[in-house]
């Protein structure tokens, strides 16, 4: 049996308080009562976040020739004409080089920008004409992040780090406790929760940011470069607990420009000059082995 219940709904099993009323505001308010955050039906019914989304089949993530294009002499086309399709439960990897969209790809892929043209959707349902407050909602409902600069509070314990982002997901208070414990314990830190992040070394925090990413218990995690600042072991343990975490359900989007990690995928996507292609096996092979040794070749040179 599954140990996070990451293709099922969120909390069934409770009621849902009612959305405060709205009086003059022109778009749906989100509003945090008692440290509960009330969602309007406008963000739960678009977005299929009141029903359980077992019973889609539609793809999780879906881009329809989406272009990011950034307005400038001459005009930067960051994406072109991107379609992608990602189910639930699969473990992809987009693998480019500094520039070559990838940053752009997540910012649009977590909510965090808009596409210029084309569609977004999630779960079958448009996001372009959500609100910046539903869009919010949808980011602390929906989506985890993981940086590469781990990007904890300093002065905040390991627990409490985990528990903050389950306030604005609207995870019951009594459920909180017992939700950040099990994510720390199930990525090997139950004796560092009293710990602040600061005496913790690298890949400790990064799993930190890992288990406050899944509490939540979101549809998609979403991972940027997130062995960027850890060395080769520790960056191979990080990426086994990936693999579990997939294992157990959770659909895993991991934007790097390391062809190791990107390898480590099920399925593995190849950006660049903002154009997305399915990478072939000889693909990464060809680029592992560039990687490796181009500068011995230029040095023959």
């Amino acid at each position: 049996m599954s140990k996070w219940p990451f293709a099922g709904h969120r909390h069934q099993s409770e009621p849902q308080p009612a959305p405060q009323p709205i009086v003059t505001q022109p778009e749906p308010a989100l509003e945090i009562v008692e440290n509960e955050l009330i969602l309007p039906s406008s963000v739960e019914e678009p977005l299929g976040i009141s029903k359980p989304r077992s019973e889609s089949n539609l793809p999780l993530i879906e881009l329809r020739d989406v272009t990011r294009s950034f307005p400038g002499d001459p005009e930067v086309q960051a994406l072109k004409g991107v379609s992608l399709k990602v189910d639930k439960g699969e473990y992809v990897s987009i693998v480019g080089h500094s520039g070559s969209g990838k940053s752009t790809m997540l910012n649009i892929l977590g909510l965090l920008d808009r596409p210029t043209v084309g569609e977004y959707r999630i779960d079958g349902h448009l996001t372009g004409s959500l609100s910046e407050a539903e869009r919010a909602a949808v980011r602390a409902l929906r989506i985890g992040f993981v940086f590469q600069a781990f990007h904890l509070m300093p002065r905040r314990s390991v627990l409490n780090n985990v528990l903050m982002p389950m306030a604005y997901a609207g995870v019951p208070r009594a459920e909180r406790q017992e939700r950040a414990v099990e994510a720390l314990e199930r990525v090997g830190l139950s004796h560092r929760m009293n710990f602040l992040p600061g005496t913790l070394s690298g890949g400790e925090r990064q799993r930190v940011a890992i288990a406050r990413a899944v509490a939540t218990r979101p549809s998609l995690l979403l991972a940027d470069e997130p062995t960027g600042n850890l060395d080769q072991a520790t960056a191979n343990s990080v990426m086994d607990l990936f693999d579990e975490l997939n294992d157990d359900g959770l659909t895993l989007m991991v934007i790097t420009h390391d062809n190791e990690v990107a390898n480590r995928a099920r399925r593995t996507l190849r950006i660049n000059d903002g154009r997305l292609t399915e990478a072939t096996a000889l693909d990464l092979d060809l680029s592992a082995f560039e990687a490796e040794f181009s500068p011995e070749l230029e040095v023959a040179e």
